[in-house]
């Protein structure tokens, strides 16, 4: 028998809460076949992504810890008065996969224009200065500097994504590009869902937009994240984070492209 808690709604992540061995087997009866269909056509187990948004029952956590199998952490949901909110960056798993948000979210550029608007910005600065900054004593100065632009705090949500301990980072391509567009709206009926599509030009767009601000700086990123991992404080960690700021400002220069015929 499963242990179950009483205290919990029955679709509850928490309502089962002990399994014994043999009832996770049973569980996974249908994931296992999953996973033997990949391995008689030569894939990994690396090569398999499971798509947990949110809830995570212990039984399906069982059968993907079964597996070394990580989940979904989308941070843009992360509640930020909640320590224990699952999708906070700072609980992934290295099997996790984290990523800003995916093709059922607002793209990040929309968010903060929205947190700007309703006066979130300032928390979310806060919280990112906690998980950036190098040491206690840079915190205050480094939310101050999030909090210059709001597309400052998305730079900083990107970076937080290589701050945590997930060896996955998923980019979807709205956040990349600086689309403040809905994809796709969940629960709807419109004719704009699922079609959003990238222009023929879109390197020159990307450039365009990185240069002021409103599009993903990867380099940016990924240097912020590495000075917030003290990991250039040495010669050769220096020097590659001085490499990743100057290919951050040559990303931002506006290149000429010639749209493919």
């Amino acid at each position: 028998m499963a242990d179950l808690n009483p205290a919990c709604a029955r679709y509850a992540d928490g309502w089962v809460h002990t399994l014994g061995s043999a009832q996770i087997e049973r569980y996974a009866l249908l994931f296992d076949e999953i996973v033997a269909a990949m391995q008689r056509h030569g894939a990994l187990l690396d090569d398999l992504q499971v798509e947990v948004l949110s809830t995570l029952p212990y039984p399906l956590a069982c059968v993907l810890a079964r597996y070394g199998l990580g989940r979904y952490r989308v941070t843009q949901k992360a509640n930020l008065d909640d320590p224990d909110d699952v999708y906070r960056a700072e609980h992934a798993e290295p099997a996790d996969w984290v990523m800003l948000g995916n093709h059922d979210t607002p793209p990040i550029w929309q968010l903060v224009r929205n947190w700007a608007r309703t006066g979130g910005l300032a928390a979310q600065a806060a919280y990112l200065a906690q998980r950036l900054a190098p040491q206690p004593s840079a915190v205050a100065a480094l939310q101050q500097e999030i909090l210059r632009r709001p597309e400052r705090v998305a730079l900083a949500k990107f970076a937080d994504l290589f701050v945590s301990r997930a060896r996955q980072v998923v980019v979807f391509f709205t956040d990349l590009f600086g689309f403040t567009e809905d994809y796709n709206v969940p629960g709807t009926v419109h004719a704009n869902n699922w079609s959003l599509r990238l222009p023929a030009d879109f390197e020159r767009l990307y450039h365009e937009r990185v240069a002021r601000g409103a599009a993903l700086n990867l380099p940016a990123a990924l240097a912020l994240a590495l000075e917030a991992r003290g990991l250039a404080t040495d010669e050769t960690g220096a020097r590659l984070a001085a490499e990743l700021r100057a290919l951050a400002v040559a990303v931002g220069t506006v290149a000429t492209v010639v749209p493919a015929e």
